[in-house]
């Protein structure tokens, strides 16, 4: 699993041991204790009508997928967030369920899930955002990120091989006037294959990286 190593500050994942106000366990496997329920990604920032989609494991103790296990999911605005398979979805033979989440206005909101135990709530926050491209991306390259505003730019990076499905989005934060370098394969753990990067920020952003034929800027995509 391609882990996130970057984090926004504002957006955490809250696991709580007690059950949320007027829920109970639905039918199905009860977890057993140690059960642990891994969303990916952790957070979520979407600009109005974007949609991401989010991966949710259910493991016990050891590790082990847990198939069978009756999930509850739900947006806790909908006027914010919609949410596909909201309701009650049962995980596969891997112990996953997949739900994409669109952005419907801005605002910041909680995605809860329940599995009858444990609610882990992924903190969203959907706003007008700015998007950019690096038309090639390969291997180890290293982009040069700076945020030339005076405020906090929060900011999302999304990696597309020329084969295949796009990766998870990392995010990041660049506070007024920071510089930063980011190498790809080192947030996702592993060598990257050709593909293209599309960053989209809450405020201005420059940046780029160097190639065999000259320096590649972000361009804006209207």
């Amino acid at each position: 699993m391609r882990m996130l190593i970057n984090s926004l500050p504002i957006l955490i994942v809250f696991l709580s041991l007690v059950f949320p106000p007027g829920s109970k366990a639905q039918e199905g496997v009860i977890p057993p204790p140690g059960t642990q329920v891994i969303v990916e990604p952790s957070q979520l920032l979407l600009g109005i009508g974007e949609r991401d989609w989010v991966r949710v494991t259910v493991v016990d103790a050891a590790g082990r997928p847990l198939a069978g296990v009756t999930l509850s999911v739900q947006s806790d605005r909908a006027d914010i967030l919609s949410v596909s398979k909201e309701g009650l979805s049962v995980t596969d033979n891997y112990g996953h369920i997949s739900f994409s989440a669109l952005g419907r206005q801005t605002g910041g909101c909680n995605i809860n899930i329940f599995d009858g135990l444990n609610t882990v709530r992924i903190n969203t926050v959907v706003k007008e955002l700015r998007r950019y491209v690096l038309t090639f991306y390969y291997g180890n390259s290293e982009i040069q990120l700076v945020n030339p505003t005076e405020v906090t730019n929060f900011i999302k990076i999304k990696f597309y091989p020329d084969e295949g499905q796009a990766y998870p989005p990392m995010y990041l934060t660049l506070l007024e006037k920071q510089r930063k370098k980011v190498v790809l394969s080192e947030q996702y753990g592993e060598p990257l294959p050709y593909g293209w990067v599309e960053v989209m920020s809450t405020q201005e952003l420059l940046g780029g990286l160097w190639t065999n034929k000259g320096y590649l800027p972000l361009y804006e995509s209207k």
